[in-house]
């Protein structure tokens, strides 16, 4: 049967691939935890005042957490690998035309946080996700988020993920976070509060907090499947 001929092609072709780069990103997570947990401690190093927080968190598998003073990094490997959508402009590149199989990725996640978020509990605080790092079989990568990393890092087929790349992330991560403030949620979103809010502000000793940053993820941006 033709169809019969056909699947068989798409497991032992296209399955494979996406098992292939779900393996290799794994072990590129676990190589990225271990850095980072290498510069926390060595950051930790350079603070003199015990209030500025420097600690590194291996929650599971696929996630992990850098506190950096006032803010979390939350790092996120997603279990699935993505394909750039058709119209993406990657896929006029020579880079992918020259091998469709480069345009299927593992993908990091990076979101910021409140570090009092996570300490304290505050569920309905809200984060922002720093970066996107896109990385294919070969290694090469590219990120989308805030700049600097959105800027040295928007070509595809031009660089291939390291040790020191890695490195180079956390910290424009790092400064991104930090150097991005809390501001005054408006007036009026405040100004009237009811018994259970009361009790609720009583218990997190804060009310709903957010982080002004400039980059805002497109979620329908790319497909998904394993």
């Amino acid at each position: 049967m033709e169809e019969k001929n056909h699947l068989i092609h798409l497991l032992n072709t296209k399955s494979l691939l996406k098992q292939e780069i779900y393996a290799s990103t794994k072990i590129l997570f676990s190589q990225f935890k271990a850095i980072i947990q290498k510069e926390v401690i060595e950051l930790s190093q350079s603070i003199s005042d015990a209030r500025i927080r420097m600690k590194f968190e291996d929650k599971a598998e696929f996630e992990a957490m850098m506190f950096v003073g006032s803010d979390v990094l939350v790092f996120h490997m997603h279990t699935n690998i993505f394909c750039l959508p058709p119209d993406h402009a990657f896929w006029k590149s020579a880079y992918l035309k020259k091998d469709e199989s480069l345009g299927f990725f593992g993908v990091f996640h990076v979101y910021n946080f409140l570090a009092q978020s996570y300490l304290m509990n505050r569920s309905e605080d809200v984060g922002f996700l720093l970066s996107r790092i896109f990385i294919n079989k070969k290694g090469h990568f590219f990120i989308e988020g805030v700049d600097p990393l959105a800027k040295k890092y928007a070509k595809l087929g031009k660089n291939t993920i390291s040790d020191a790349i890695f490195k180079e992330i956390i910290y424009d991560l790092s400064i991104s976070a930090t150097e991005f403030d809390l501001f005054v949620p408006p007036y009026n979103s405040v100004g009237q509060i009811n018994i259970s809010q009361l009790e609720q502000l009583s218990a997190n000793l804060g009310i709903q907090t957010v982080k002004q940053l400039g980059f805002k993820p497109d979620q329908t941006n790319y497909h998904t499947d394993l």
